[in-house]
């Protein structure tokens, strides 16, 4: 094979893998164990809709605990909490909004409205907002999402944070016990530059709590973006 074959292949491939990873990809910088912070999506521009936000859709006054799903929603019971602290990653953030959403068990966004034409419309109904109190803590109650039937992106929750300063920017939380992150993934994933539209994912290794109840802690540090 020919250098320039070879380098035409690579070149295939790299488009290949990082495709995978930007629909999956928008992620926040955190602290502590899940430390991980880069991407490649480039800044919204002017007038252009925004596709992961949501912050706009918030209610007045959000609590900073929520349950996301409706009663008999199907799926093993989640909680993800934790804590959001200032850029010194030391002290508690309060007034950040924080919204999240995600798929179903069958991996897909439940929906029922009908399509009113707005991108917010194909998150579905499994979405929620939280505001950190003066101890920057949250904490929300949903089910484990499925990833996209026939896919290759790993199962994943959406989030956004925006507050006071701090124009709303993406994340993505991945799920260590999904056979969909492999190393090959993990490590493209820490190889990318942050933007306020996409971060390396965060990887939570979840664990069973006595009643059941998958759990884990993602604790955040807020980053500012200018675009």
């Amino acid at each position: 094979m020919s250098n320039r074959s070879s380098q035409e292949n690579k070149r295939r491939q790299f488009i290949k893998d990082m495709s995978v990873i930007a629909v999956a990809l928008p992620a926040m910088a955190i602290v502590g164990k899940h430390l991980g912070e880069t991407s490649l999506a480039r800044p919204l521009q002017a007038g252009e809709e925004c596709e992961w936000c949501g912050a706009t859709d918030a209610p007045a006054n959000p609590p900073s605990r929520i349950v996301i799903p409706p009663s008999g929603e199907a799926g093993e019971p989640l909680v993800i909490s934790g804590t959001v602290y200032r850029e010194d990653g030391r002290t508690p953030a309060a007034g950040v909004l924080i919204y999240a959403y995600h798929t179903n068990a069958a991996g897909i966004y439940p929906k029922r409205t009908p399509d009113n034409g707005r991108a917010q419309w194909r998150h579905g109904y499994l979405r929620g907002w939280m505001k950190t109190g003066a101890d920057g803590k949250y904490e929300f109650r949903t089910i484990k999402p499925a990833a996209y039937p026939g896919r290759t992106e790993p199962a994943h929750i959406h989030l956004t944070m925006s507050a006071a300063n701090y124009p709303e920017y993406s994340g993505t939380i991945w799920f260590a016990d999904d056979p969909l992150v492999t190393p090959e993934l993990r490590a493209r994933n820490n190889a990318i530059v942050a933007t306020r539209s996409m971060h390396a994912a965060t990887i939570l290794t979840l664990r069973r709590d006595g009643s059941g109840v998958l759990r884990d802690t993602h604790n955040i540090r807020l980053q500012r973006f200018t675009s």
